[in-house]
């Protein structure tokens, strides 16, 4: 049984698997070529299709912040968030300390690949207190978890899942509950693909 299918099986929820590309991969028949649309709006997309995203088309300035990519989306995030009431110190530290990419990676895979670095759900808090027993059964402690709802699917999962090697569970941020299809009552976790390997 792969990782896939056993955190399904022992966890529950959709799991799709997150890779990270040095070089843009041949695009298979059925693969969707994502521009401009959001990272946490193409799980949608991942639902029904293999999707292959080009980080510098992604429509969110968070996500490409995020993901490593050149252009001043620190400032415009800045404003975007000070207009939504955080204090421009608070979100000046957040770019700062947030999990960020050196380099952006030529592209970003979902389902693409059969090993890939990461997984991630979006779980109801059942399957999340699963996952959190076969964490700590296997690393004989609890999960150590950030919730930031600043960047919260693209940095805090995704590339917190990829710095760190370690389980990642976010709230969410009202732009990926609203285009990633994140209901009311779930979070979203990502977890390293080794590391679910050993979970299951």
């Amino acid at each position: 049984m792969d990782a896939r299918r056993g955190l399904e099986a022992a966890v529950g929820g959709v799991w799709h698997g997150v890779s990270f590309f040095q070089d843009m991969p041949e695009c298979p028949q059925g693969v969707y070529r994502a521009r401009g649309i959001r990272f946490c709006e193409a799980f949608v997309v991942a639902r029904v299709h293999k999707v292959l995203i080009d980080p510098s088309a992604i429509a969110c300035p968070g996500a490409r912040f995020a993901f490593g990519c050149s252009g001043d989306f620190r400032e415009e995030m800045i404003q975007k968030l000070t207009e939504k009431g955080y204090s421009r110190d608070y979100i000046e530290k957040v770019m700062e300390e947030i999990p960020r990419l050196g380099e952006p990676p030529a592209a970003i895979g979902l389902n693409i690949k059969n090993e890939p670095q990461i997984m991630m759900a979006a779980l109801q808090p059942d399957q999340a207190m699963r996952l959190g027993q076969l964490y700590e059964k296997r690393k004989m402690q609890g999960i150590s978890a950030v919730f930031s709802s600043v960047m919260s699917i693209c940095a805090n999962v995704a590339v917190r899942v990829l710095q760190t090697e370690d389980v990642a569970l976010s709230f969410g941020c009202e732009d990926a509950r609203t285009f990633g299809g994140i209901s009311r009552d779930r979070l979203v976790a990502g977890v390293p693909y080794s590391m679910a390997e050993s979970l299951v």
